[in-house]
């Protein structure tokens, strides 16, 4: 297999192989690959859900025939995080960086999707697929989620190994009405809420 594609993002009972490959550390612990996964997997056998691998085994071009087809939507399986009180030492890798990833990349750069789609597939095209009512849209009567930001410096900043940051050229974000980033600068309103379908 190509173990050198698999990296060790989090382990708390050994940070030390965090960020080193699975070909790295069996390697220098001197077993097999899979010797050195079991292993990992023992030392955090209490905790062994926060253990988390970034798994580099697909080309960006493996991308471009799903993201074109007009169905599809894009969103994150990341978990609740902050930059800052109880969840900010918390990590997910993509959770600040995939929709200013998605937009650079398939509007910005390759200009595979409009602005217009691009935005369509991040808000309402989510929505209407999971039939939450009033969300997604901008219009009277609807939840007042808003992001603005400048598309030209619209960006990922987070790292695979620092990902917890917000992304260049988010200018404000309102969240249920509330103002929660003015001018790139969090204003420590908290607004959000679980969002079920009704």
């Amino acid at each position: 297999g190509r173990w050198d594609k698999i990296i060790l993002f989090q382990c708390k009972a050994a940070p030390e192989l965090s960020g080193r490959s699975v070909a790295e550390i069996s390697a220098a612990k001197a077993v097999e690959p899979l010797d050195a996964i079991y292993d990992i997997l023992l030392a955090e056998i209490d905790n062994v859900h926060e253990v988390m691998v970034i798994e580099l085994i697909y080309e960006a071009s493996d991308l471009r025939l799903p993201f074109e087809h007009p169905s599809c939507m894009v969103g994150s399986d990341a978990t609740a995080l902050a930059t800052d009180g109880p969840l900010c030492d918390r990590c997910f890798h993509g959770a600040y960086t995939w929709a200013a990833w998605f937009l650079r990349h398939f509007v910005r750069e390759k200009k595979t999707l409009t602005p217009e789609e691009a935005i369509r597939r991040l808000t309402s095209l989510p929505t209407e697929g999971f039939k939450i009512k009033d969300r997604g849209v901008l219009r009277k009567g609807a939840w007042a989620d808003v992001a603005i930001f400048d598309m030209a410096r619209f960006r990922e900043r987070g790292t695979i190994f620092e990902p917890n940051q917000i992304a260049e050229g988010m200018i404000h974000v309102v969240v249920n009405g509330t103002v929660t980033l003015k001018d790139g600068q969090l204003t420590g309103e908290r607004n959000g809420q679980i969002i079920r379908r009704r």
